[in-house]
């Protein structure tokens, strides 16, 4: 509380953000973490599986459902499972989370009640992809003038951009921008007679990707200005001539 009030006497943009706030808004850009893809939700002092995503681990390895329960995790196959009854959820994702490493878990099979047979399971944690967090496509058809129009909509939830791949040099690191140019590309392709950009509920995110995004539409000029605190304004500008679409 101490150091957000502190930051926000300096700039009402700028936070601090404990070590797992950071982690988790690390996630929230880049939309991938390392870990066993599932989401988990506490329910009776019990973690729960609400969902499993597809193409992680436990989706590949396919005995663990929805609803199962976990009471207890273990950093390894052989490692000892520790009791986790009762804890925080934050704390739970913590242990089940990590780069490239083994995870048992002892499950509560969905249904069963407390003192029931369990079993454990082990999973070696890989990358997640939160590819329903990302940009989305569809299309909608309307009736005006006598005529069907079918216009494409490109949802964006948020301007993230896994900055650590791009600093780190990937190809291929994750981007709003560029899945917008995809989606858009498609949507062409489909013979849309026009597009609509919906960014209802979206939070923010990188700049640099609400620049770019913005640039997708212009071929060039300002797109936004900052104003520091001594009263300097710089004004950022797109710098890509292409134009994914301008009907």
């Amino acid at each position: 509380i101490f150091m957000n009030a502190y930051t926000h006497t300096l700039d009402p943009h700028s936070s601090y953000m404990s070590p797992r706030n950071s982690e988790e808004y690390r996630i929230q850009m880049s939309l991938s973490y390392d870990g066993i893809g599932a989401s988990l939700q506490l329910q009776d002092e019990h973690v729960t599986i609400m969902g499993i995503i597809p193409g992680g681990p436990a989706a590949l390895d396919g005995t663990l459902k929805p609803n199962d329960r976990i009471i207890g995790v273990g950093q390894g196959p052989e490692a000892e499972i520790v009791d986790v009854v009762g804890w925080r959820l934050d704390d739970v994702v913590e242990l089940t989370r990590g780069p490239g490493s083994s995870v048992r878990l002892q499950i509560l099979p969905s249904g069963a009640a407390p003192g029931s047979e369990e079993f454990a399971l082990d999973l070696t944690r890989d990358k997640i992809k939160l590819e329903a967090q990302a940009a989305q496509k569809k299309t909608v058809t309307i009736d005006r003038d006598g005529r069907d129009w079918t216009i494409g909509v490109v949802e964006v939830p948020s301007f993230y951009m896994d900055y650590q791949a791009m600093i780190a040099g990937e190809e291929n690191y994750t981007s709003t921008t560029r899945d917008v140019r995809k989606l858009i590309a498609e949507l062409k392709e489909e013979g849309v007679d026009g597009l609509v950009m919906d960014l209802r509920g979206n939070g923010g995110g990188h700049l640099a990707e609400a620049r770019a995004l913005s640039g997708l539409f212009i071929p060039d000029g300002p797109v936004v200005q900052l104003r520091q605190s001594n009263g300097r304004i710089e004004v950022l500008t797109d710098k890509d001539p292409t134009i994914a679409y301008n009907g």
